[in-house]
């Protein structure tokens, strides 16, 4: 008698994210003054790029919002995952240079220094990582399918 086998399953799971922008770099700060002019310099970078972001028309914001979101949920995504939903998985500063192109001249040549001197991100960190994203909710159903594995 052959033996039987356990039909396939396949499970979906689904995560919901809730996502928000921190922009309270934007107003100006009570001990703003008091900044040294490196420190201001980075400010004032971090404030025209973070305003970069949230006027972008070229699809650059929506995708840092999904890179993020995949950051989060980096438990349950491989690469190859990540690769399949992220339009372009690059980098921060590959994927926000067309932004920071086109930023005033010293913001940008400040970027693209901390870039060339690989401290894009503590330079920048305010503006990248403003993005905040955390899971709202998870479920979990089997589907029907019919192939086998």
């Amino acid at each position: 008698m052959a033996e039987e086998t356990q039909p396939y399953k396949t499970y979906r799971l689904v995560l919901d994210f809730e996502v928000w922008v921190n922009d309270e770099i934007l107003a100006p700060y009570a001990d703003e003054e008091e900044l040294d002019e490196e420190e201001h310099q980075q400010l004032t970078a971090q404030r025209r790029l973070l305003q970069a972001i949230l006027a972008d028309k070229q699809g650059i914001y929506e995708e840092l919002l999904r890179k993020r979101v995949l950051e989060e949920a980096e438990c349950a995504l491989d690469e190859e995952m990540k690769d399949r939903l992220l339009l372009r998985n690059v980098p921060d500063k590959v994927l926000l240079e067309p932004l920071i192109e086109r930023l005033p001249q010293a913001e940008r040549l400040y970027l693209l220094q901390a870039i060339e001197d690989d401290t894009f991100e503590q330079v920048a960190g305010e503006a990248i990582y403003s993005v905040g994203v955390e899971v709202a909710g998870v479920s979990l159903s089997e589907v029907e399918s019919e192939q086998e594995p």
